[in-house]
């Protein structure tokens, strides 16, 4: 329940720094499956409509694998546009949250979903800090 309500207020706390509305956004969806508060609280805070476009299969933990290869077949197998959705998102604009950017597979990957289903526009929000600082070189 406070993992829950964590989330919850970095949903609201992401639309306080990023206000997007209904004209600019046609959903808000997010990287499966722990933003799914965050991402709650953001729909609820703009009034943009909620969806779930993506799904996962099973919760393997793909950025745990030992090479980048084995990261990206794990996660193209396992994640997925919702059927619901499938074919519907042609000129569509979504805010996409996500919690955190290990190796960034599972962003790039659903990503290049929506960018193949014709989404116009995307905004991707990560409401954790990067894991180790800014690399530079």
């Amino acid at each position: 329940r406070l993992a829950q309500a964590a989330r919850e207020e970095c949903g609201r706390e992401m639309y306080r720094a990023f206000r997007f509305s209904k004209k600019d956004v046609d959903y808000v969806t997010f990287i499966p499956h722990s933003p799914l508060d965050a991402a709650r609280a953001y729909s609820e805070a703009s009034k943009i409509p909620f969806a779930e476009i993506f799904y996962k299969m099973n919760d393997r933990r793909a950025f745990m694998m030992p090479t980048m290869m084995e990261r990206e077949a794990s996660i193209k197998s396992n994640l997925f546009i919702n059927p619901e959705y499938k074919g519907r998102l042609r000129g569509k604009r979504m805010v996409v949250l996500d919690d955190s950017m290990v190796r960034n597979v599972n962003a790039t990957v659903a990503l290049k979903q929506l960018y193949d289903e014709g989404v116009r526009w995307y905004g991707l929000l990560l409401y954790t800090s990067m894991i180790g600082g800014v690399v530079n070189g």
